[in-house]
């Protein structure tokens, strides 16, 4: 049975003596600092403050994102050739609006709009 090395037996000299001479691992909770855009004048650097202090608290966005978001979902076979048909014949009409993501962003809107969802 041929015998197996530790990973400390493939290391040169250098890198052991690298490792050794290592700094321990910091033992204290690091401070958590609250980040101060270049906009924002009035302080001159970041502020430390406790975790418990109400800058940091997680409160619900009203508002998530401004552009485009992937969705990635599963359609029947038949959809789905239906969805790149229409796509296809769009754009070889030059119409705008025809590229698969903007036909289901379009359905998609009417759909929540007549349930209630969108305003």
């Amino acid at each position: 049975m041929v015998k197996r090395r530790t990973l400390g037996d493939g290391l040169t000299p250098e890198e052991t003596a690298f490792l050794n001479d290592a700094p321990e691992a910091p033992t204290q909770k690091p401070e958590i600092t609250e980040h101060v855009s270049k906009s924002d004048k009035t302080r001159a650097s970041p502020i430390t403050e406790p975790v418990s202090s109400p800058a940091l608290e997680v409160r619900a966005p009203i508002h998530v994102h401004t552009g485009m978001v992937g969705l990635n979902t599963r359609v029947e076979p038949h959809i789905s050739a239906a969805l790149l048909r229409a796509s296809t014949d769009r754009k070889i009409e030059r119409r705008s609006r025809a590229a698969v993501q903007d036909i289901v962003n379009e359905a998609l809107t009417e759909w929540l709009k007549t349930a209630g969802y969108l305003n």
